[in-house]
């Protein structure tokens, strides 16, 4: 494991509160979250109680049974990504996913294998390598499998393209269009309303986009006009030998922000429409904003695409020895 990799002893004695933590982790299965957690009436979802619990306890892990796992698991071995949101949650972004939460508990009842809050994020690109098998090269995963080009990785660039693009906190919305509102673009061909909050296979995924491209206030507009500023960010790390998992060709966009709550371990259909349908409806009536500041950007490696529980925690910069230590 990683604490005997030589060069990686010191990160692990770091105290909590330095800029790096190695974690070491067991085998110990986790659970989810217990039925006496569900006690707590949200101020702006009334009526909805959380169904979270504590950081780092009761992390779902990949092996906690509740269904086959079906949200990326096409990809095996170390995962490691540039996250938003990744930790502690407090104020509106709390309330926000927990009385999501909630509300799929009420529709699906034991059936919900909720994220603990702490695990909840948004990928903002992932930073997975794999060997080259003609060279046996560390490279981008996605230039080779997308590619099929050998791309080496940039780390020390792709740090300091998170800290320009993050050096101004990026404004996020979640919710705010009604079915039938005119919206500013669609997303993967979906009107708005529909894609804040879908079940995917059996994961529940929220979306939310910058406020920027929601307005058309202010930005950097590409040639339709509207501007994407985490599609942007997203190409900005093709020069730093990042390649988007969703930008597997040069037109593909991907200016959403996903967060996925949990998973169901196969609740009925007509359950899990009516949780969608009524978390669809609450955001459409109430949507909530999020500032996204470089505090709340991370580098998080993980043996599960869930990313708990987390091997190694970093803001940015990240420690570039440690993550391609991590990436062998």
């Amino acid at each position: 494991m990683l604490g005997d990799v030589e060069g990686l002893k010191a990160a692990v004695l770091r105290v909590p509160g330095d800029r790096d933590q190695l974690i070491r982790v067991g085998a110990e299965k986790t659970g989810v979250v217990n039925e006496s957690e569900l006690h707590r009436i949200l101020p702006r979802w009334s009526g909805v109680t959380s169904v979270t619990s504590g950081w780092p306890g009761k992390i779902l892990g990949p092996d906690s049974g509740g269904g086959s796992r079906r949200w990326g698991d096409e990809v095996q071995g170390r995962f490691i990504s540039a996250v938003a949101l990744y930790g502690p949650k407090t104020g509106p972004v709390r309330d926000l996913l927990a009385g999501v939460q909630a509300m799929i508990a009420e529709h699906i009842g034991d059936r919900f294998r909720p994220y603990s809050l702490d695990q909840i994020h948004a990928t903002l690109i992932a930073l997975n390598a794999v060997p080259d098998p003609r060279t046996g090269a560390i490279v981008n995963e996605y230039y080779l499998s997308h590619q099929d080009r050998a791309v080496e990785m940039d780390l020390q660039r792709a740090m300091d393209t998170l800290a320009a693009r993050f050096a101004t906190p990026l404004q996020v919305r979640i919710g705010g269009y009604q079915r039938h509102q005119e919206i500013p673009f669609a997303s993967r061909g979906q009107h708005l309303f529909d894609r804040v909050f879908s079940a995917q296979d059996n994961a529940f995924v929220l979306v939310g986009w910058p406020v920027l491209s929601l307005t058309g206030e202010g930005g950097v507009a590409g040639v339709d006009g509207l501007a994407r500023p985490v599609d942007d960010l997203r190409r900005d790390m093709n020069a730093a030998g990042l390649l988007h998992r969703y930008h597997a060709r040069d037109t593909d966009v991907d200016n959403d922000l996903h967060l996925v709550v949990g998973h169901h371990a196969d609740a009925a259909a007509g359950d899990v429409d009516g949780a969608v349908g009524a978390v669809r409806e609450k955001l459409a009536a109430d949507p909530v904003d999020i500032a996204i500041s470089l505090d709340d950007v991370k580098i998080v490696a993980a043996d599960s695409h869930m990313l708990a529980p987390p091997l190694y925690l970093s803001d940015i910069p990240a420690d570039e020895a440690i993550l391609r230590t991590l990436m062998r």
